[in-house]
């Protein structure tokens, strides 16, 4: 399964946004995802608002405060090709990205977004647009590891998250071509976000690192998919987490 991302607006940005995917590039209708091609890049396309399903009412108001939300969800390879096309579909437009990682973003802020920015780099001091506050804080105790609560197994050693440990790190090398960053060079699974099917994972220098795994079992044929950012480590890493993915503020 690929990477997904949720446009979330009114009616009527929902019909332009469509409108301008459908005119990005080869755009095909199929009976479950449509299929736009664009820039030698696919992508798979939900414009039925079926993804709703899965927010909460009050999640929805936080978002899109007065409006009744409508969707449109982007089925995607790796986060460089799909930068262009979301910045282009957004372009002047009013709404919030549900990047499935945590931030939600307004349309305005994205040009800015570390979210957008290009795979394996850390985020920026210089970032501006701070993600949406519709996830509520964990608390932070001086000298401890920021993790986000809907991250589990961080800090456990119990028989079955060690079997999920080894069977997401054995997916992870079966995934990495020898020409991905990565190669080579996980050491270990630390935490798994249920949310998103994220992995934190550390490296052989230990730098933490929060891999996307596409769960197909076999090589995957892009240099940078699987997708990942690049953490840092101890402090830098928790610094990170708060201000490049925004699971916490």
């Amino acid at each position: 399964m690929r990477p997904t991302l949720i446009l979330l607006s009114d009616a009527a940005t929902k019909a332009v946004i469509l409108k301008r995917l459908t005119a990005a590039g080869e755009y095909r209708q199929e009976p479950v995802f449509d299929h736009l091609t664009a820039d030698g890049a696919s992508f798979g396309v939900d414009p039925t608002d079926a993804v709703l399903d899965e927010y909460t009412a009050d999640v929805l108001e936080r978002a899109l405060p007065g409006v009744w939300a409508h969707a449109v969800m982007i089925e995607y390879g790796v986060r460089e090709e799909v930068r262009p096309l979301v910045l282009a579909v957004t372009d002047g437009l009013d709404g919030v990205l549900d990047t499935n990682h945590g931030p939600y973003l307004r349309f305005g802020d994205l040009p800015a977004s570390g979210w957008l920015a290009r795979l394996g780099q850390p985020g920026r001091d210089d970032i501006t647009g701070d993600p949406l506050a519709v996830f509520d804080e964990p608390p932070e105790e001086p000298g401890d590891p920021v993790i986000w609560p809907r991250w589990t197994g961080y800090g456990e050693s119990d028989e079955a998250t060690e079997r999920s440990r080894r069977a997401v790190l054995d997916e992870l090398r079966r995934e990495l071509l020898p020409t991905h960053p990565l190669f080579g060079r996980i050491a270990g699974i630390d935490a798994f976000h249920a949310a998103s099917d994220d992995v934190l994972a550390r490296l052989d220098d230990g730098t933490l690192v929060v891999v996307h795994p596409t769960w197909s079992g076999r090589p995957e044929p892009y240099e940078h998919c699987p997708s990942f950012v690049v953490l840092g480590a101890h402090s830098d890493a928790a610094r990170r987490l708060r201000k490049y993915e925004g699971w916490t503020r």
